[in-house]
């Protein structure tokens, strides 16, 4: 987010980006009209910062310390789970495929899924 601002020309302030993190679309479109005014172009911006998420999905994002390892103990026990995140779908089924390449990784390893948008209450 903060380079695809920079590339256009828009200062994001750490105040501002800490509001955008983990929130659902329309709450930071609304977030970033509000901060820069109704005149921005907010949908050319999120294009650019989904190209941006897109190369950092393929390059350096990783799944946090201890997911598996969590996700094989409820498969263990049989416990009901579920995957909540305001990631997209396509990001959840990348991250939990690339994680274990000699195995195959059973549809979210049963767990129900609330992603991106489906967050947001």
């Amino acid at each position: 987010m903060l380079a695809a601002a920079e590339e256009a020309g828009h200062a994001v302030t750490p105040a501002l980006f800490r509001q955008l993190l983990g929130g659902a679309w329309t709450h930071s479109r609304s977030l970033l009209l509000e901060h820069f005014g109704n005149g921005f172009p907010v949908e050319t911006l999120r294009l650019a910062w989904m190209q941006h998420f897109a190369t950092l999905v393929e390059t350096r994002l990783v799944l946090k310390p201890g997911v598996l390892e969590l996700l094989d103990r409820l498969d263990r026990l049989r416990l009901p789970r579920a995957i909540a995140t305001s990631s997209s779908p396509e990001s959840v089924e990348h991250h939990l495929a690339g994680a274990r390449p000699r195995r195959t990784v059973r549809r979210h390893r049963g767990a129900r899924r609330l992603c991106g948008e489906q967050t947001s209450a």
